[in-house]
């Protein structure tokens, strides 16, 4: 009788998720400007696109513009979190998606970065101020030019 009164005890606590709820991920859209970049640790990538030379890049991880926007990062990207993208939109309106997953060092060693320079120089005007350059990937297809915003939105 005492085993089953202490399973009927135990069974709750250990079907109950042990983990603290994950924070909350609020849409928004953050307008890209020097003051996005500014205070943020710089990193510098190489990286090739297309038949050009390859070029090193400078500029802020785009995780870490996420987590100064309060989004859950780490241990803490977890559940309904693993559901948002990040849209980033370039002034002429092209887009592209990537996840919050894509941007944390705790699930990939891929560096998303948004950069503001190029071999030391500000990018040129067709490419800047401000351009996503994902150099681990095969296509440059999402490393979107002249980028104006990051929203962050949830997939329902």
């Amino acid at each position: 009788m005492n085993l089953l009164v202490f399973l009927l005890v135990l069974m709750p606590a250990l079907a109950a998720d042990n983990h603290p709820s994950a924070p909350p991920v609020h849409e928004q859209t953050i307008s890209v400007s020097a003051e996005t970049l500014a205070g943020l640790p710089r990193v510098k990538v190489e990286a090739k696109e297309h038949d050009n030379p390859t070029a090193t890049y400078e500029g802020v991880a785009l995780g870490a513009i996420l987590e100064r926007a309060g989004l859950p990062r780490g241990v803490n990207l977890r559940g309904k979190a693993l559901r948002a993208i990040v849209l980033i939109t370039a002034s002429d309106g092209y887009q592209v998606v990537f996840t919050l997953a894509d941007t944390d060092p705790a699930f990939t060693d891929r560096v998303i970065i948004l950069a503001d320079k190029k071999d030391g120089k500000p990018l040129p005007e067709k490419e800047g101020p401000f351009r996503i350059i994902a150099p681990s990937e095969k296509r440059p297809a999402r490393w979107i030019r002249n980028v104006k915003t990051i929203a962050i939105k949830l997939v329902e």
